[in-house]
Parts: C-alpha cells; structure tokens; sequence
C-alpha cells in the first residue's frame, strides 16, 4: 500500500482535477491523505466533496497555517505507516499510471523519483521535461556527486515525482531547521541513506501558472549561474543545515561520507 499526501492551499481552481488524476492510477491499492493549509477559498469544501464519494480520501484541516514545507511534514505525519509515501502537489496531473512506475524502479533504494512534462496553465504541453529544463544530463549516477549538486547547483529531483521508502522517512522527519525545501531535504539524505533511483519516464504534467510554490524553479538556469547564486546568497542557501542534518541522522556514515560532507 501507498500513501499519497497532498498538501493543499488556496487550490480551488486546480485541485480537482489532481485529486481526479490521483484516483484514476492504475496502482489502485493507496490511501489519498490531504492537509488543507487554511485556505481561504473554497479548497476545503471540494476536498470533503471528494472524501465522501471515495473512503480513500481523508481531508485534515490544519488549525493554523504552517506553510507548504511543513503542511506537507504534518500530511507524512497524518498518513498511515505505509512502506512507501507519495507526495503529490495541488495543481499538478498524474499520469495514470504515476503510482505503479515508481513503485516498479525503487528496487531497494530509498527514494524514486521520475520525469514531469512542463505545461501552461491549460495544461498545453511547452515542449519542454523537467529534465531538460534542469539539465539532467549534468547529474552523474553517483549518489555522492548527486549530493554535490544538490547541495552546490539546485535541487532536481520535483517532490511531487518522489515515492519515499518509510525507512527514510523515520530519519527525514522532522525536517531541520533551516532547511527551506522539503523536496531537496528528502533527496540529499537519500544520497547518504539508501540512494537515489531516477526514472526519465514522465509521470506527471507540471502546470505552470505563476503561483506555484516552486514556480521559481521552473526558470532555466545553466549549472555555472545556479553555483554562483547560491554563493551570493541570490538563492536560498540552506547547504549548512542540511550537511548537519545529514550528521545528525545518518548514523552510520562511513569515512568517505564523513570526509566528503567535511569539504563541503
């Protein structure tokens, strides 16, 4: 069994179409755990709409706001203890067939993670993957120099492409302090705690419509510019706390680890 989390925000406008794009996978055997983060619109009502036509669907309404990073900690922390956890954006579609590819490649590693096509609004194809658009050709197949990237260029492995091994999420919750993406977080410990398995197959239509909350990412960037705004502080650079928490909850780091994470 998988469980999907949703986070959801002010997400009237799309969210039924991922919740519809969610139920058709072909991978039936999930559970569908959504956190509406406060929403101002009417985001909640079409959730419970959902809830009661399909017992998968439990809908959590948080109390305050906790913003995207943690409204999706508190969703992994709501969800049944599954093998595997999806997450899964408001905006966005599934292929149907999202759930059942990943849970195929993830083998033995802790974290898979696969290919989206980059869309409009309309969800009109750009002509563009998201591993063109973040030059996935770069990323060599070396968890360590996969970390390297993340830690010194950008994070390119999308959240809402990722199938998380429960085992990594013991160590990945709660998220450190500092740590600004949730996404980049879980992909960075994986390099130290069980590996990465990247798939260039696309499971899902990233919709592009100027208020995603990693819309930003979406611009291109080559790897030299990418290295040199996290050096000047353009991007945000959260490489120190997530180096430390990688020590603080990795315990069997061997010496190479150790003296790779102490360079950088």
């Amino acid at each position: 069994m998988v469980s999907v989390v949703m986070a959801t925000y002010n997400g009237a406008r799309y969210v039924g179409e991922q919740i519809e794009s969610v139920l058709a996978q072909t991978y039936r055997d999930f559970e569908l755990v959504i956190c509406d983060d406060c929403s101002t619109d009417n985001t909640a009502d079409i959730l419970y709409q959902y809830a009661e036509k399909d017992k998968r669907i439990r809908v959590i309404r948080n109390q305050c706001n906790l913003g995207f990073k943690d409204n999706f900690q508190h969703a992994i922390q709501c969800c049944s203890r599954t093998e595997y956890v999806a997450l899964c954006d408001q905006d966005d579609i599934w292929t149907e067939d999202h759930l059942q590819h990943l849970v195929n490649i993830i083998g033995d590693k802790s974290l898979a993670c696969a290919n989206s096509v980059i869309t409009d609004q309309d969800l009109k194809p750009t002509g563009r993957t998201l591993a063109q658009q973040q030059s996935f050709d770069y990323i060599p197949c070396d968890d360590m120099l996969r970390s390297q990237t993340i830690l010194l260029w950008r994070n390119p492995y999308q959240g809402s492409t990722m199938l998380v091994r429960r085992s990594l999420l013991d160590k990945a919750l709660p998220f450190p302090d500092g740590v600004n993406f949730h996404d980049s977080w879980l992909a960075i410990l994986s390099c130290f705690a069980g590996g990465i398995v990247y798939s260039p197959h696309a499971v899902s239509l990233y919709r592009m419509h100027g208020t995603n909350a990693s819309g930003d990412k979406m611009q291109p960037m080559s790897r030299i510019k990418a290295l040199y705004a996290r050096l000047l502080g353009l991007k945000a650079n959260d490489r120190i706390p997530m180096i430390q928490g990688i020590i603080d909850r990795v315990g069997d780091l061997n010496d190479n680890q150790t003296d790779y994470l102490n360079r950088m």
